[in-house]
């Protein structure tokens, strides 16, 4: 007669060696979608019977990386592909981004595109990496000498996958020389990257600006540390119902450039919108470090790179009850 404890041990064993047989045939076969499906079918009772980090550590050695190369565009190659950010061509905003990237190019800015072999064999973008010398970075922040990142990026279907550590190596490799990388990180995430990739690169926080914080990861030790540059609106900008400033180093600036029009026609208001037109102008513009695109009222930071109307008339209507004392 066998023990109830003998039974439990039985049938718990079976239970682990399906698992396990599941796992070992995901391992062989990552890129299959319904192994794909089954492995994620299994993997929250696998997290109730195991440690839960012991299994992100399998899980992450298990997901084996498809192949992929790492392109580095410029101006004669461009066109053979997408943004990644944006793949629309067809689109100004796309448009606008690519002649300013040529424009950048002369500059020195990297544009390095991570390209991953999909399921049908062929090589898509998954990812990227833009950055600059710091000294032509198009932020709010000061740091000549240093590399600047403006933006790194990867699909979340490619995470945990270590894309991100391979794009910031790009990054390291043309870095050679200078103080070391600097990249503005937002505690909020959205547009901006949080800090949790550069802190587990070494990076450290040299400067905030909440929600923003300045990261950076030095090669000498000694080196002036980045920091923002942040000043006071002038009194004709405050005096503005709306004012936005924008560049065109984001593909949506022509979307959230028509996003800020739509409003402001529907509140029957005037609009001014400032265009950026160099890393100088953008550096020293002392309304907000992510300058790319960004919305005010009357002196008062409402947004940036708003996705729809209400991302701008959400705040806008907060700031009229605060004025009127609500």
């Amino acid at each position: 007669m066998f023990n109830i404890q003998i039974i439990k041990a039985l049938l718990y064993n079976f239970r682990i060696n399906t698992y396990l047989s599941k796992i070992f045939f995901y391992w062989k076969n990552p890129h299959n979608l319904n192994v794909k499906k089954d492995f994620c079918s299994i993997t929250n009772i696998r997290y109730r019977t195991f440690d839960q980090k012991l299994i992100k550590r399998m899980k992450c050695k298990m997901l084996n990386a498809p192949p992929y190369k790492i392109v580095d565009l410029n101006s004669e190659n461009i066109e053979n592909y997408d943004l990644f950010c944006s793949k629309e061509k067809n689109n100004q905003g796309y448009q606008n981004k690519v002649e300013w990237l040529r424009e950048r190019f002369k500059e020195g800015l990297r544009y390095k595109l991570l390209m991953i072999q999909n399921e049908e064999n062929d090589y898509e973008s998954g990812g990227f990496i833009e950055y600059i010398p710091g000294e032509l970075v198009w932020r709010g922040i000061h740091a000549p000498g240093w590399m600047a990142i403006h933006c790194i990026l990867v699909s979340n279907k490619y995470h945990n996958l270590k894309f991100g550590s391979k794009l910031l190596e790009e990054c390291y490799n043309d870095a050679k020389g200078t103080n070391g990388v600097v990249i503005l990180t937002s505690i909020e995430g959205g547009w901006e990257p949080t800090n949790s990739l550069f802190v587990k690169q070494g990076f450290q926080k040299v400067d905030e600006f909440p929600p923003f914080e300045l990261m950076a990861k030095k090669f000498v030790d000694d080196a002036p540390s980045p920091k923002f540059n942040v000043q006071e609106m002038t009194s004709d900008e405050k005096k503005l119902k709306l004012y936005g400033i924008k560049t065109y180093q984001c593909p949506y600036d022509d979307h959230m450039s028509k996003l800020l029009k739509e409003v402001a026609k529907e509140i029957n208001s005037n609009l001014t919108i400032k265009e950026l037109k160099d890393s100088t102008s953008v550096q020293e513009n002392g309304l907000h470090p992510y300058a790319t695109f960004c919305v005010f009222s009357e002196g008062e930071f409402l947004t940036r790179m708003p996705y729809s109307k209400e991302d701008i008339l959400k705040p806008l209507n907060k700031l009229n009850q605060v004025s009127q004392g609500e």
